[in-house]
């Protein structure tokens, strides 16, 4: 309303909303400010007592409880090194049965291989007899008795090829019985190294167990901790009781009174003192030894770690050599196997015709033995038994099979393996 110097008339009764006192905006103003104070101050007085009363310990339990989650970890990381590390041994141990099986597939084919070869030998000098056979049998008319001789030559050296393959025969036993003795000690060898590595895993395990009785100690020292501060806090809190109710009991002018108070304060103040410095140098020192443990426990932790990486490695380099090994053993016996095969083979095929040609010869020794039983008849016999005598000698019949194309073909492949 426009406010005017000069008085206005008034017509009849008056409005009684004149006489109330008139509030502008500063009245409401006034009620606006002291309302934001008010609230700022319960503000600022509910972040004081937040932060006297507040959890000072949250982060300390979220603290231990992440390095409980991290021994867990651990823990469970160490329990899976230890079984891979348990089924490393385990491939190890089969790989190492698997080369034994392999050494005695090998001993087994060299073996078979010495045999064959000795029967080849045997072979070839049965074959250079025969071959003398065959050229003594062509001279048979002047060479009988030398004929004789040589066979009796040729049951000797039987025998003495039949006491040479005995004693082979006895020294492959031998060595059986001594490759035998070899596999147990190998597998002994095996065992010994088997508990070995049983005894390293007792004692991880008890470093193990040792560690975390550590990490318990460590624990338990923390919580001492707490509770001394909480013990402390509640002695301060009885020295401050205590002042208080005496200072209530005194009068405003006994200074003997506050002077014996002082001394008590300062006395109660030096033994709390001496005490807590006492416990917090023992805390102090419990805590510097578990701290060197636990760095120790850590160094020890980590070599064991760097060494089984290293044994890991190790045995898989070891195990892949001896897997590349065994299967070039395998597929080197395989060949020599079926090479050896062919041989025998081969050998079976000459030791047939060989047969057939000692048939030959006795054949032919029996031509000879009936000749000499003619020339030994009288003269006047000679002449009549000329007609069917002279066919059966080998010199002019024609079915003389020393001197058929067939056998000569036969007998050149003979001279020229012989010869080479």
């Amino acid at each position: 309303m426009d406010k005017n110097a000069y008085a206005m008339a008034k017509f009849g009764l008056e409005s009684r909303d004149n006489l109330n006192p008139k509030r502008d905006c500063g009245f409401y103003m006034k009620y606006i400010f002291l309302f934001t104070s008010v609230i700022q101050f319960l503000i600022i007085l509910g972040l004081v007592l937040f932060m006297l009363y507040g959890n000072a310990h949250a982060g300390t339990d979220t603290h231990l409880r992440h390095l409980e989650e991290q021994v867990q970890e651990l823990y469970s990381k160490m329990t899976l090194l230890n079984a891979k590390n348990k089924n490393l041994t385990q491939q190890l141990n089969a790989t190492s049965k698997e080369k034994l099986g392999c050494v005695q597939q090998m001993t087994a084919t060299q073996k078979e291989l010495e045999k064959c070869n000795a029967t080849l030998r045997t072979c070839n000098a049965d074959l250079v007899q025969c071959q003398n056979i065959l050229v003594y049998a062509q001279y048979y008319r002047l060479m009988a008795e030398e004929s004789s001789r040589n066979m009796n030559i040729l049951n000797i050296t039987c025998y003495a090829e039949k006491l040479s393959l005995r004693e082979t025969r006895d020294w492959l036993v031998r060595e059986a019985q001594q490759q035998r003795e070899n596999c147990s000690q190998v597998t002994e060898k095996l065992k010994q190294a088997a508990s070995s590595a049983n005894s390293e895993w007792e004692l991880c395990r008890q470093e193990t167990i040792r560690l975390r009785a550590q990490y318990n100690g460590q624990r338990l020292g923390q919580n001492q901790c707490c509770s001394l501060g909480e013990k402390m806090l509640g002695e301060f809190q009885n020295i401050h009781q205590t002042l208080q109710g005496k200072l209530g009991t005194l009068s405003p002018y006994s200074s003997s009174s506050c002077t014996t108070l002082s001394q008590q304060l300062n006395s109660q103040l030096k033994t709390l003192g001496d005490k807590l410095q006492q416990e917090m140098q023992t805390q102090g020192q419990e805590n510097g030894r578990l701290q060197a443990e636990k760095l120790l426990s850590e160094a020890n932790l980590q070599d064991c770690g760097q060494q089984r990486a290293r044994e890991t490695q190790q045995h898989q380099h070891q195990l892949q050599a001896l897997q590349a090994a065994c299967d070039a053993e395998a597929k080197r016996s395989y060949q020599e196997k079926q090479t050896l095969t062919e041989e025998k083979g081969h050998l079976n095929q000459q030791l047939q015709e060989k047969n057939k040609l000692l048939a030959q010869a006795e054949a032919v020794k029996a031509q000879l033995e009936s000749c000499r039983r003619a020339k030994a008849e009288p003269t006047w016999m000679k002449s009549e038994s000329e007609s069917w005598r002279r066919p059966s000698c080998p010199t002019s019949s024609p079915q003389n099979p020393w001197h058929s194309p067939a056998a000569n073909e036969r007998a050149r492949p003979w001279g020229a393996e012989a010869g080479s």
